[in-house]
């Protein structure tokens, strides 16, 4: 996401970030799912049409990690989001993880009332494991809108929330009670730098039950050159206003000059 602004930051604190940021121009680009038409209809402005304000706190201390963070988007939500991390590498081929995040987000009141929104709380777990050339996850994710409404929380796509799959999951639109687990996993061929993955995640989406599974191919061809593939199919119970099933593929060349 691009944006017009100012970012502070101080890294003299060993072992600490310290950021602050504020925008005033952010692009209105398709992965916004809050900036829908009736936000613009009912106050007269799209949400990428308000200043951004933020802080931040990162740390790490080997083996923990953390994150804080505050953001003010003007005259229409406020999101706190922390993460605590513990992450211990037995020697170069193998290492463990486990990864919890919460955040709450809390929308103007004058805002509630023009657009029907509620406040949101989202708390996530995984754990993760690399050995020799196999990577491993699994968690559960549960968010959620108070008294069925809509809510965010994430301004922008997944943000850097726990995620898995491709189709189902939007942190940054969504309607009540919503939650999932899932499962990763691939396997990096020795000496080629191609790895082969798939994603399984089950759970309630947007008032709808569904699962989602996710195959993956990853090639990094060089330092500059990354190449991804990956095909996601998904499918509803007892969908009223969805399909049956939904399937996305997506193929993508990245080149870092």
């Amino acid at each position: 996401m691009y944006g017009d602004g100012i970012k502070i930051v101080n890294t003299g604190i060993e072992g600490m970030t310290l950021a602050a940021l504020w925008a005033d121009a952010l692009e209105a680009d398709g992965d916004i799912g809050s900036d829908i038409d009736d936000i613009k209809i009912a106050t007269g402005k799209r949400v990428t049409d308000h200043n951004l304000y933020g802080v931040a706190a990162i740390g790490s201390y080997d083996p923990i990690s953390f994150q804080m963070w505050y953001a003010y988007l003007q005259d229409v939500t406020s999101l706190f989001a922390i993460e605590t991390a513990l992450n211990f590498d037995v020697n170069d081929d193998v290492a463990f993880g486990i990864t919890g995040q919460y955040a709450f987000a809390h929308f103007d009141g004058e805002f509630k009332d023009l657009v029907p929104v509620e406040d949101t709380k989202f708390w996530g777990i995984e754990a993760s494991a690399e050995f020799f050339g196999v990577d491993v996850s699994g968690g559960y994710v549960r968010y959620e809108a108070k008294d069925g409404k809509l809510g965010l929380s994430s301004f922008e796509d997944q943000g850097s929330f726990i995620a898995a799959g491709e189709i189902l999951e939007d942190y940054s639109i969504y309607e009540g009670k919503n939650s999932y687990w899932f499962v990763t996993a691939g396997y990096t061929i020795p000496n080629t730098d191609l790895r082969i993955g798939a994603d399984y995640l089950k759970g309630k989406f947007n008032e709808e039950k569904a699962d989602e599974i996710v195959g993956r191919l990853e090639y990094d061809y060089n330092a500059k050159l990354n190449l991804t593939a990956w095909y996601a199919h998904a499918k509803y119970k007892d969908a009223v206003d969805l399909p049956d099933k939904e399937d996305v593929m997506r193929i993508q060349a990245t080149y870092k000059f």
